[in-house]
């Protein structure tokens, strides 16, 4: 809170209403401020999470797109997403997604798969650069893990990319 932060937990929930409720109840809505939800299951976890969210400040940001390669998100999967955004919009905080092509000014768009060194990784991961993410493909907020995690230099190499993000938002939205 001192630092204003915001932490999320990225585990995906993606299971029925009763067993999400049993692990986002026992401590970790008492510590995340959001948490992402795959949406393979139906909208049962979003229904319980307005159950069990007696904490104003938590929200959910919904999976709609993957930077894995060959990953089985297809159409009918995203305007489902789109659709529970819309019709529990006082939950959902924002999307996890490779491109803002929805133009729902009212969600964040968080976007994976954020690296500056965008070799190849040797999986599956599919890399783009800063400005790739917000600018080309329009996105809030990047997500970095290995660029920042696998640096010699963490601390570093994490004021680089927030140097580069907010150079890139600045430039967007300047150029609206």
């Amino acid at each position: 809170k001192n630092k204003k932060f915001f932490i999320f937990e990225d585990r995906k929930f993606c299971d029925i209403g009763s067993t999400f409720i049993n692990q986002y109840t026992n401590k970790i809505r008492d510590w995340s401020d959001f948490i992402t939800v795959n949406c393979l299951a139906g909208e049962g976890i979003i229904k319980s999470f307005s159950q069990v969210n007696h904490y104003k400040k938590n929200g959910l940001l919904l999976i709609h797109d993957m930077s894995t390669k060959d990953n089985l998100i297809n159409n009918e999967y995203k305007k489902n997403v789109v659709k529970y955004s819309e019709k529990y919009k006082k939950d959902i905080v924002g999307l996890i997604t490779q491109k803002n092509d929805i133009s729902n000014n009212d969600l964040l768009y968080l976007t994976p798969g954020v690296n500056i060194n965008i070799s190849k990784d040797k999986i599956d991961q599919q890399y783009r650069t800063p400005d790739d993410a917000i600018i080309r493909d329009n996105c809030d907020i990047i997500i970095v893990g290995r660029g920042i995690y696998d640096s010699d230099e963490p601390e570093k190499t994490a004021e680089i990319y927030k140097f580069l993000a907010w150079n890139a938002y600045q430039l967007k939205i300047k150029n609206r």
